[in-house]
């Protein structure tokens, strides 16, 4: 394996799976100084001799539902001493019952849960930090900031679409390329011809045809027991 073979991404994600440092710098042919370079330019948190990373395996259904999340609103917030994400998410008082949704997938898959009410009324539900979070806050952020590009791989699979509709309503604070590339991704997927209406405060993605709005409704309502938001034909 050279090291052509073996990016920087590459490298942070061996070492959290627990690879040395030494292992990682063999199969890319560097030296073990370089690799810490690599490792400290892509936010890793380095763990003691012997001491393997603590970090929570993720099922795909688990990494689809919180990347909806972070589409809805949600932030990961990196602790700056162990550089180690977690999620947090605000919504409004009558968004209780997805609050419990989100809390109940989460506690499910092992990323424990608290919450709290703020003082304006609204609710926040944060996880505790995981080491298996880092690959998502590479994805989404740089340098410590939030991305407003929506990371290419991202998948709009159904439980995708859910966490990211009951969090904000399909809304798209992000850049035009990412709006464009999230409307053609529902087309190409599903067939719905969604548009951007930018008249509100933040841009928002919808579908002005019945027959789409009913068939996204449909889908995100399976297995869901959550009231619908539409309105006017708008998600």
């Amino acid at each position: 394996m050279s090291v052509y073979q073996v990016r920087p991404r590459e490298m942070a994600r061996l070492y959290e799976t627990g690879w040395t440092i030494i292992r990682i710098a063999e199969a890319a042919e560097r030296s073990a100084t370089t690799i810490r370079y690599h490792l400290r330019q892509q936010n890793v948190a380095f763990r003691g001799p012997g001491r393997p990373p603590k970090r929570t395996p993720l099922l795909e259904e688990t990494l689809a539902f919180i990347d909806g999340l972070l589409l809805g609103g949600a932030a990961l917030i990196l602790q700056k001493r162990a550089k180690t994400p977690y999620i947090l998410l605000s919504q409004p008082k009558k968004s209780e019952k997805w609050v419990q949704e989100v809390q109940k997938t989460l506690e499910s898959a092992n990323l424990g849960c608290r919450r709290a009410i703020l003082a304006s009324g609204a609710l926040q539900l944060a996880t505790r930090a995981d080491a298996g979070l880092r690959i998502h806050w590479r994805r989404w952020y740089s340098r410590g900031s939030r991305k407003y590009v929506v990371p290419k791989d991202v998948r709009l699979t159904p439980t995708t679409l859910r966490a990211w509709y009951f969090s904000n309503n399909l809304g798209a604070p992000f850049g035009p390329t990412s709006v464009q590339h999230l409307c053609e991704e529902l087309q190409r997927l599903y067939g719905w011809r969604a548009r951007v209406n930018v008249e509100d405060v933040r841009p928002r993605i919808w579908f002005p045809w019945k027959s789409d709005q009913k068939a996204f409704m449909q889908l995100i309502h399976h297995h869901s027991t959550l009231p619908s938001q539409a309105k006017r034909g708008r998600m």
